[in-house]
């Protein structure tokens, strides 16, 4: 599978760089895996009940993880079993992208020229604008 996005943020608690990935081969297939690397060990995280393939990840760690695709999901924590979100709630279109610089201020862009920005409270689209 293709490595689709690759992202690291400091971790004040572990005192390391915390670094995600996430892989699948779009519009192939399916599949999907989400990887952690710490140093030179690469850790399959869950991605249970996503069924679609990922295109993005963006994180504060141990406060907030986001992943992105065939829908934008969401988990506090990593050790969560599930993520939480679903396939049309957020927006009707492929994510492909999601970057922030906080947790209230983060974009997505998609497919059809969506952009939809969460502002700590919802998320809102500007499909009628872009």
């Amino acid at each position: 599978m293709n490595i689709n996005d690759i992202y690291g943020a400091y971790n004040w608690k572990t005192k390391e760089n915390e670094i995600l990935a996430t892989t699948a081969n779009v519009l192939e297939s399916y599949e999907r895996e989400l990887f952690k690397i710490s140093g030179n060990n690469v850790h399959k995280l869950s991605t249970n009940p996503i069924n679609g393939t990922l295109s993005t990840i963006w994180h504060i760690p141990n406060r907030f993880y986001l992943i992105g695709g065939g829908g934008i999901y969401n988990k506090i924590n990593l050790n969560e079993t599930l993520w939480k979100g679903e396939h049309f709630e957020i927006t009707p279109y492929y994510t492909y992208r999601i970057k922030g610089d906080n947790f209230n201020n983060i974009a997505a862009t998609g497919g059809a020229g969506e952009v939809v920005i969460f502002n700590g409270v919802r998320w809102k689209s500007f499909i009628n604008y872009t």
